[in-house]
């Protein structure tokens, strides 16, 4: 019956009339919270049989809620005790299987929180009972390593442990009164950060020694905190960076790239460094194409490749020895690059040999042979190569023989300095030098 119906009854008419229709949706009830109920069911049944336990039991939690029938809902309660259980055992297992303990306090928190009513006297009280000494068990180790972190200092990972270990049994958190101990070292970290937050304006102010220092402090005093060793990170990047320019400013462009290069490998993210890079890289390609075309005669095509040096970097041009050659005649010999042979030279002794004979073999390419310091200088760094190894280098000191005959035969009586390089390195060019002159 509907409601415009009952709207043209007389009110008796229309007490009857509504009374039948509350009847009939009363009477209705049953049937719709049963196929709720059925559904609910077929869920739990989908979750049981695809290993989904914790939707499975959502799904018999809710069918016990839309039975109306008592019985029914005694029989749903019973398969959810025994499902509850079956997940339980499920979730000790796996826990005592763990090689993480992260996993193993993750299934035994997930087993804790489970509901299981009937286990008193039942042999499932002796599995809840093992899962309690194993929560124990992880429990102490946790408060051992605590403990030893505080007295190492490293408040942020014993602080980690703490909460750990409170996640995993709260009650016994609270019982063996470990509340005040956290709050002391929750203090304690709150000055730390203070500390690095004072790092952080350092840095923002451009004093990033300053900075370096502070970080180190908070390192000393409280290991672990997050944001040091980024800082430390970020402040040393651009302590590489003014480096780098210092570098740059004595025209020794290869220990500035390098320095460059540090920073980024410090600080990805330092913008600075690599705009400062990409410019260096740029400047040296174009100077030594110059440098090659001038070489080759090319003088048009040389000035040009200079002038965009230039544009790249105006004061480094301007303290390089080639700025010369821009506005010449492009008769004049190629200039000495004293900075980039003093980098090889550095570079030698600090071991980089491999680095040393690259870039000298870069700057033979540019000039040839019409200074005599770069082959001397490749020999010897040819000659370090062959001979650091027990085993000598045949190949390797062939070359640096190479380099020593080209030397010592346009200038028998060229000098290697005994200073600065070692006996057995000389003995070669000594022998190079009898070999030439027949002495």
């Amino acid at each position: 019956m509907s409601i415009e119906i009952i709207s043209r009854l007389r009110i008796s008419e229309k007490k009857i009339a509504i009374y039948t229709l509350l009847a009939g949706v009363l009477a209705a009830a049953p049937l719709s919270l049963g196929q709720t109920a059925s559904a609910y069911l077929s869920q739990a049944e989908e979750g049981v049989a695809t290993g989904d336990f914790p939707a499975a039991i959502e799904a018999y939690q809710k069918a016990i809620a839309a039975t109306a029938n008592s019985a029914r809902r005694d029989e749903i309660e019973e398969t959810l005790e025994q499902l509850t259980k079956r997940f339980f055992a499920d979730l000790y297992n796996q826990a005592l299987q763990s090689a993480s303990r992260e996993e193993k306090i993750r299934l035994l928190v997930e087993a804790g929180s489970l509901e299981i009513r009937d286990w008193i006297g039942t042999d499932f009280g002796e599995m809840l009972r093992a899962s309690q000494r194993l929560i124990n068990e992880v429990f102490e180790e946790l408060r051992l390593e605590a403990e030893s972190a505080t007295g190492e200092g490293n408040y942020p990972r014993a602080i980690s442990l703490y909460d750990q270990a409170r996640g995993l049994d709260p009650a016994a958190f609270e019982r063996r009164g470990f509340q005040p101990v956290y709050q002391g070292l929750l203090e304690q970290i709150q000055e730390g950060i203070e500390l690095v937050r004072q790092g952080d304006e350092l840095f923002s102010a451009g004093r990033y020694q300053e900075a370096v220092g502070k970080f180190l402090e908070v390192d000393a005093l409280y290991p672990g905190i997050d944001g040091v060793q980024e800082g430390l990170s970020r402040a040393d990047s651009m302590l590489s960076v003014q480096d780098s320019k210092g570098y740059a400013q004595a025209n020794q462009l290869i220990r500035a790239e390098r320095a460059l290069k540090e920073a980024l490998g410090m600080d990805q993210n330092n913008d600075e460094a690599a705009r400062l890079l990409n410019r260096s890289q740029d400047y040296r390609k174009n100077i030594h194409q110059a440098r090659t075309l001038y070489g080759e005669d090319s003088c048009r095509e040389s000035q040009q490749a200079f002038r965009e040096a230039r544009t790249l970097d105006r004061p480094r041009f301007q303290e390089n020895e080639d700025s010369s050659l821009l506005s010449g005649d492009c008769a004049s010999p190629l200039p000495l690059p004293e900075g980039e042979i003093r980098d090889a030279l550095l570079d030698l002794f600090d071991g980089r040999i491999q680095d040393s004979t690259a870039n000298l073999e870069r700057l033979l390419e540019e000039m040839g042979e019409s200074n005599l310091q770069v082959p001397a200088i490749l020999g010897i760094a040819y000659g370090y190569a062959a001979l650091m190894n027990p085993e000598v280098d045949t190949a390797t000191l062939e070359n640096a023989k190479q380099q020593f005959r080209t030397v010592l035969r346009s200038q028998p009586d060229y000098q290697f300095s005994d200073r600065l390089f070692s006996p057995r390195i000389l003995q070669v060019v000594e022998e190079i030098r009898s070999e030439i002159t027949g002495q």
